[in-house]
């Protein structure tokens, strides 16, 4: 309830509020596509479970791939002819858009696709787009890049962690400082369980029916279900998302500085058994 607020607490968590608009995406959608009919968009499996985002990413190559005699059917005979472009630029763009999500930004293969252009030489260019598309699948189908964006968010959590142990060390300065510290921590948890909802076979679904986000604790009870979280696991989780709560809504007078101290110094083992 409001009035059990802490101003002190809230103006320290107010800290670690984003400021500024939010950014644009790094690409749009086509808003054409080409005219030959496509595979089935279905994200479900043939047992009803959602696809996973990696099994996503893989039908979307498939799809883009599987459309090679279409895309080297419709190149015209003169590459000025705008027009007769059109079904190969829409193409283009959904590969673009593929592979902004899989690879990272600043990917010399992403440049290298983004940066051509069809005003000549047509047919070594469509080549080289098919063999960046192949080339980028079979890193992606190896897991190359799972293995890297593991790598990243736990390189984040590390960071987040130290933010937080910091805003600890803090507390002669600042006597709420606690509070902020919790709520970052609780974060990562929270971004944690998501990831091994997503990552779990059937994916576990991190959203109720009505499109809002799942609460931590509707997290942990799923994968407590699915069996990646036993009993003792449930519990500490549960103590955790007690502690961020408490943190997210200003009540001070349910948690203490050591208890939060406790859990960031036992989040790096919830890690390091599950994230891995």
């Amino acid at each position: 309830m409001a009035g059990l607020r802490n101003p002190k607490a809230s103006a320290a968590f107010a800290q670690l509020r984003p400021q500024g608009k939010k950014s644009k995406p790094r690409f749009q959608q086509p808003t054409r596509l080409l005219s030959t009919p496509l595979p089935s968009k279905t994200l479900f499996h043939s047992t009803g479970h959602p696809m996973s985002t990696k099994e996503k990413l893989s039908k979307q190559f498939k799809e883009l791939i599987a459309m090679e005699p279409t895309v080297r059917g419709s190149i015209p005979t003169n590459p000025l002819d705008d027009e007769n472009l059109v079904p190969l630029s829409e193409w283009r763009t959904r590969v673009i858009n593929l592979l902004n999500v899989v690879l990272p930004k600043n990917n010399p293969i992403l440049k290298s696709v983004a940066s051509l252009n069809f005003q000549s030489n047509l047919n070594e260019k469509v080549d080289e787009l098919f063999g960046a598309l192949r080339g980028v699948q079979a890193d992606f189908e190896s897991g190359l890049f799972e293995s890297l964006q593991k790598r990243i968010e736990a390189e984040m959590s590390v960071n987040f962690l130290e933010q937080a142990e910091q805003l600890l060390k803090e507390k002669d300065n600042h006597h709420y400082s606690y509070i902020p510290a919790a709520v970052l921590a609780g974060a990562i948890v929270e971004k944690s369980l998501r990831s091994l909802c997503e990552r779990n076979d059937p994916p576990i679904k991190t959203v109720k029916p009505n499109g809002q986000p799942k609460a931590m604790n509707a997290l942990i009870d799923d994968l407590k279900k699915a069996e990646v979280l036993d009993e003792i696991w449930s519990k500490q989780l549960k103590a955790w998302a007690d502690i961020r709560n408490a943190a997210a809504h200003g009540r001070t007078e349910a948690i203490k500085p050591d208890q939060v101290k406790s859990m960031i110094g036992a989040i790096p083992s919830f890690l390091t058994q599950f994230m891995k």
